[in-house]
């Protein structure tokens, strides 16, 4: 199963790409690091993100997505461009979308010990670690 973890950051998605294979966990090679979303004020921006987003999963034969929750209110909230990212994300017709709380991702992190890779970039660290939350999520490791 190819699992896709994501964290949404500023006004940028910033991927991970997993694949489980007899319980185990292998990273795949993926040029697309990252989509960002242009102009927040212009309907054009919000399209075209969806847009790449959908390409981006059916390219990579993404079949779940797993993307770290952020706060609704307070000193780590979300800001309203990522509320609206996640909401594009949940209107793919491509891939199943699950959100982890950064508890939940923690947690599953110790539990299972999951390593980040050292050929991910460090900005890519969380949304490995939450593609790996939603494989144990699943059952699948």
């Amino acid at each position: 199963m190819r699992i896709c973890g994501v964290e949404l950051k500023g006004s940028e998605a910033i991927f991970a790409l997993i694949e489980v294979v007899n319980e185990e966990i292998s990273l795949v090679a993926c040029q697309t690091r990252k989509i960002k979303f242009g102009d927040t004020a212009e309907q054009q921006s919000a399209r075209l993100f969806y847009d790449a987003i959908c390409v981006f999963i059916l390219e990579h034969k993404i079949e779940q997505i797993g993307i770290k929750q952020r706060a609704p209110k307070g000193p780590f909230a979300g800001g309203p461009v990522t509320f609206k990212m996640e909401g594009l994300f949940q209107l793919n017709p491509h891939a199943a979308i699950q959100l982890f709380p950064g508890p939940t991702i923690a947690a599953a992190t110790r539990r299972h010990d999951f390593k980040v890779p050292d050929q991910l970039n460090q900005y890519q660290a969380e949304a490995y670690l939450t593609a790996c939350c939603a494989a144990m999520t699943l059952n699948i490791v």
